[in-house]
């Protein structure tokens, strides 16, 4: 069998789970021919199909691996090459895998366009590579290990890697970053979180020191990579794991840290704050989802406002920078959905708590209930979903919630928000609060000595002028976009009235 390893995530991360897929594939002689190729366009899949070292039709197999549920684009990305490849070519295998078809299998199962769809990993089960097209379409499961097998290779798997330049992010300054895991998932079960999906084919997936010892030198020495960046869902899955993996990066030359590393509030003593600390470092991400305790603990989120206090003062002195998610919604039914009231005393709550902490950011998420979470499984049923939703408006829906875009007409409003109106202007507020901490970074003369909650008025004000002006994509607030004479000069007009 010939195959064809595609990753389609959004981030430019490392496709490790391909390059597993090519060593476990390789390990168990299934593979007469294999090739891995990240796709970020269809044009790439078009120059991959015209360059191809062997004949598509017989006896090959394409397998899609997509590690976002966050990013429908790429979804809708990997459907249109299926289709191109069911017309061109009928005979080659289908297989779609990653975390939308590991949450909802179901939906990519009615699309009849792939073969099988993969729940887990593939490189933890050969039943997809060895079955019969004839039992087309089936749902396979793979239960992975609680420790990542010893004899899958990084390396083996690079061998087979078709654009490596891909792989890597190449920086303005010349440097290259990688992303990086030292384990796949964590064991918290949040019960509104993508990871439900494989706590029950295995829960969390550590990495043995030794198997790290290897990969990132090899990262280093073969592919010259000096910036690093952590992808682990909580560097301290594993506690002791984890303090072993932050020792050896200290330790280890020439090698910089960059982006969030994530962690549970639960695990941020001082030890472990300085420990990062001594990694090198330097903004922690943490999800709180929720400022009030009583919400926190229905999420297992158990931690109390003193924990995160304490964390956040400790980490000042050390020049940490926080990065906290609140996610709006998720604590909200059919019997209490989030109102435009419940979303400005959010506000209120979310802006008093950065009034405090000048190394806070807190960034506001609009609850998407996915399919296949305990939260989210719920309000759909309380929403009396048609069974037969799918999966293109599955996908909108998540564009819409998670990117402010268009609600698709023929699906419910889910049993959590009053109104769209309600998502609308949470999208607005989250838009807005990322203005702030920009601005909050760098400094803006007039803006000192006001009140958090007076200075957000302000942004949102600019804002809905800026929407009205026409500036549609406002997503991200850099400081270029805040030297612009225009935008200084509409603060300034702001400020003044």
């Amino acid at each position: 069998m010939k195959f064809i390893l595609l990753d389609l995530s959004q981030k430019a991360v490392l496709p490790e789970t391909l390059l597993y897929t090519a060593s476990f594939l390789k390990q168990k002689n299934l593979a007469e021919m294999q090739s891995i190729y990240r796709i970020d366009s269809y044009d790439d899949f078009e120059e991959l199909i015209n360059n191809l070292p062997f004949n598509l039709e017989h006896n090959s197999c394409i397998l899609f691996w997509q590690q976002d549920w966050i990013y429908p684009g790429k979804t809708f990305l990997m459907l249109k090459i299926a289709r191109q490849i069911k017309q061109s070519f009928p005979s080659v295998r289908l297989v779609c895998s990653g975390s939308l078809p590991t949450q909802c299998p179901d939906l990519f199962f009615n699309e009849q366009l792939f073969d099988i769809i993969l729940r887990g990993y593939p490189w933890a089960s050969s039943e997809w590579a060895t079955m019969d097209k004839a039992h087309a379409p089936t749902i396979c499961i793979s239960s992975h290990p609680h420790h990542l097998p010893e004899d899958l290779s990084l390396s083996e798997g690079f061998k087979f890697v078709s654009n490596s330049k891909k792989m890597f992010g190449l920086q303005s300054d010349g440097n290259i970053q990688s992303t990086y895991y030292s384990s796949f998932h964590c064991d918290n079960r949040c019960p509104f979180c993508f990871n439900s999906a494989f706590y029950k084919l295995g829960g969390s997936i550590i990495k043995s020191m030794d198997t790290i010892k290897e990969e990132i030198p090899l990262l280093k020495n073969n592919y010259n990579v000096n910036m690093l960046k952590n992808e682990d869902n909580n560097i301290f899955c594993s506690l002791e794991h984890g303090r072993d993996v932050l020792n050896y990066l200290a330790a280890t030359n020439d090698l910089k840290l960059v982006g969030n590393m994530d962690v549970m509030v639960r695990d941020l003593t001082s030890k472990n704050i300085a420990l990062l600390h001594k990694a090198g470092v330097n903004q922690i991400f943490f999800g709180i989802e929720s400022l009030n305790p009583e919400t926190r603990t229905k999420l297992n989120k158990e931690f109390d406002d003193t924990d995160l206090h304490r964390a956040i003062e400790y980490g000042s002195k050390k020049g940490i920078v926080f990065v906290g998610n609140v996610l709006v919604g998720v604590a909200n039914s059919a019997n209490n959905p989030l109102n435009l009231k419940c979303l400005e005393d959010e506000k209120k709550l979310i802006l008093d708590m950065l009034n405090k902490y000048p190394n806070l950011c807190l960034q506001l998420r609009i609850f998407m209930p996915l399919l296949g979470t305990p939260i989210g499984d719920k309000i759909w049923s309380e929403t009396s979903i048609n069974d037969n939703m799918d999966l293109e408006t599955y996908l909108r829906l998540i564009d819409a919630i998670i990117f402010n875009k268009e609600f698709p007409q023929k699906l419910p409003l889910p049993s959590c928000y009053e109104s769209i109106d309600v998502i609308k202007e949470a999208a607005n507020f989250s838009t807005a609060l990322n203005a702030l901490n920009q601005l909050r970074k760098q400094g803006f003369e007039k803006l000192k000595g006001r009140s958090l909650y007076s200075i957000y008025i302000i942004y949102e004000k600019l804002l809905r002028t800026l929407l009205k002006l026409g500036f549609y994509k406002i997503l991200h607030f850099n400081k270029a976009f805040f030297d612009s004479k225009v935008i200084r000069k509409l603060l300034n007009r702001f400020l003044v009235e």
